[in-house]
């Protein structure tokens, strides 16, 4: 009668512990560049409208605003209503992409962590 073989003293282990690992951390990698996009993007909106209430601002507490002035504030905002479109369009192609890098990353990792379990190493580790 022959014994069972366990996975864990399969010698193909260590080899797809380390191609499993560098898959990884080249998900991260993709993963770390799509969520600086959509932060970068957040910002831009944000900013956009830290600067509508400014001029909102000013244009309500400023009584002495000339026509000419009063008229290129209102020009200015149509403006950057039409930008915070373009803006928040950004936004949410680039957390489509953030949310995909994620649903990606997600078997990749698993696959780790099986793999570190079988072999007895810590993911990553």
């Amino acid at each position: 009668m022959t014994g069972k073989r366990r996975v864990a003293d399969d010698p193909r282990l260590p080899r797809l512990l380390d191609a499993a690992e560098a898959a990884w951390r080249g998900r991260q990698r993709k993963l770390a560049r799509a969520m600086a996009a959509e932060r970068e993007a957040a910002e831009a909106v944000a900013d956009l409208d830290a600067r509508k209430a400014e001029c909102l601002a000013q244009m309500s507490g400023a009584g002495s605003a000339s026509p000419a002035q009063f008229m290129a504030a209102c020009r200015w905002m149509q403006w950057a209503e039409a930008e915070r479109g373009e803006r928040n369009a950004a936004l949410a192609r680039a957390r489509a992409a953030a949310m995909a890098e994620r649903d990606a990353a997600r078997p990749v990792f698993g696959r780790v962590a099986v793999l570190s379990k079988l072999s007895g190493k810590k993911p990553g580790g």
